[in-house]
């Protein structure tokens, strides 16, 4: 099976930041590892489901004091692809986030050898997806239309190359046999295309969350190296108005 034909719709950065302080507000700590995975190593959502905490290389893993962590993908989508035969079996991703991987040391470090990462059902990862970037920030979820799980591997690949203006480090990135298969991520206009359908007071909540993120994710990071974090995700209460169309009775 080659790859989707079709193209996903990139998150914005500024959306994959405000969806993380969101998650991490609402303590939803495994949703807020899969984005931070996710953005910074480019996976797709059924390889970041697959993880397990051996397959996380952290710096005290490997007695590096590099903030440089690496995820190991045992079972990598191109990699069972007969048509694919220069790809290799296992593959892995580089990330280099600072704050990311800070977060993956404390919050990995009570998870055991064999246990998942991301302890997330498919079916879960649909519903969480849906109440941040859905219900809170007002994207679109819908398939093809809206951005999904998927438009997190999309919104890296496009973020990296408006970084460095080059298509080769999103090829790495993305772990692309050939430079044809990356093209197709590379759609900066689209990205800012989704955030600007928004109507103006949802595009400065997502402003405001996105400035938000790295203190509420320090803080995060805090709690975890102190003790294990929650790993459910609980259903959301209400949203109560009260006068202001983004008011609610649990924060963010």
């Amino acid at each position: 099976m080659r790859e989707p034909g079709t193209n996903r719709v990139p998150l914005p950065r500024a959306a994959f930041e405000a969806g993380l302080a969101v998650a991490l507000v609402w303590e939803w700590y495994q949703f807020a590892t899969f984005l931070l995975i996710g953005w910074c190593s480019a996976g797709r959502p059924g390889e970041l489901l697959a993880v397990c905490r051996r397959a996380v290389l952290l710096p005290s893993d490997l007695g590096s004091r590099d903030d440089v962590a690496f995820v190991v993908f045992e079972a990598p989508k191109t990699g069972q692809q007969a048509h694919v035969r220069r790809a290799a079996r296992r593959q892995h991703a580089r990330i280099d986030a600072v704050e990311a991987v800070r977060w993956l040391e404390a919050y990995c470090a009570w998870i055991p050898d064999a246990e998942l990462v991301v302890g997330l059902s498919k079916t879960e990862l649909k519903r969480a997806w849906g109440a941040v970037f859905g219900d809170r920030l007002g994207f679109s979820t819908q398939h093809l239309s809206g951005i999904t799980p998927s438009s997190l591997r999309a919104g890296s690949a496009t973020a990296l190359y408006q970084a460095r203006d080059s298509p080769e480090p999103v090829r790495w990135r993305l772990r692309h046999t050939s430079q044809g298969m990356t093209e197709r991520y590379i759609q900066e206009s689209m990205a800012a295309l989704i955030l600007g359908r928004l109507p103006a007071a949802s595009r400065a909540t997502i402003v405001q969350l996105a400035a938000a993120a790295p203190v509420l994710l320090a803080e995060a990071t805090v709690r975890a190296s102190r003790a294990r974090l929650p790993r459910s995700i609980r259903p959301r209460r209400a949203r109560v108005e009260t006068g202001s169309s983004d008011s609610a009775s649990d924060g963010p």
